[in-house]
């Protein structure tokens, strides 16, 4: 499937299809993401584009073929490709699927790992939550403070 972000960027027809041609080859990539300033609408005169492509499993992608074959692309901006799976920090996942949808596989598989991502992210929220609560209760009890 192709998509056309509606906002002014850097990103032409040429190299969406780009991304669309490489995205579609590797068996294991499920959705590729624009996220970061581009995504958001607010890029400065430094930033780079940042691309996000969640996988089942990304030890059978060629992180570095891929990589430098989608940069090459659009040669005039740094491009910083990210290659995700399940495995990878929940915070991390969320700001991809956080950002603009350019390919995907299957509108069901893509679906179903947003949703495994929110869940993943959800967990960890809830322990960071509670891991800042007894850390914050230690030191105010002074059990790892110096009195």
């Amino acid at each position: 499937m192709l998509y056309f972000i509606t906002m002014k960027t850097v990103l032409n027809p040429h190299f969406i299809r780009t991304i669309i041609t490489h995205s579609s080859k590797e068996t294991d990539i499920v959705a590729a993401y624009l996220f970061g300033s581009y995504a958001y609408g607010k890029p400065t005169n430094t930033s780079d584009i940042d691309l996000g492509f969640l996988c089942l499993s990304k030890q059978s992608v060629p992180i570095v073929a891929f990589s430098s074959n989608v940069s090459r692309a659009l040669p005039e901006k740094e491009v910083d490709v990210v290659i995700a799976d399940l495995t990878d920090k929940p915070l991390l996942l969320t700001e991809i699927i956080k950002g603009k949808l350019i390919y995907e596989k299957s509108a069901d598989e893509r679906i179903l790992l947003e949703t495994r991502i929110r869940k993943l992210n959800e967990d960890y929220t809830h322990l960071m939550r509670i891991k800042a609560y007894y850390l914050n209760k230690s030191f105010t009890e002074g059990i790892y403070a110096v009195k």
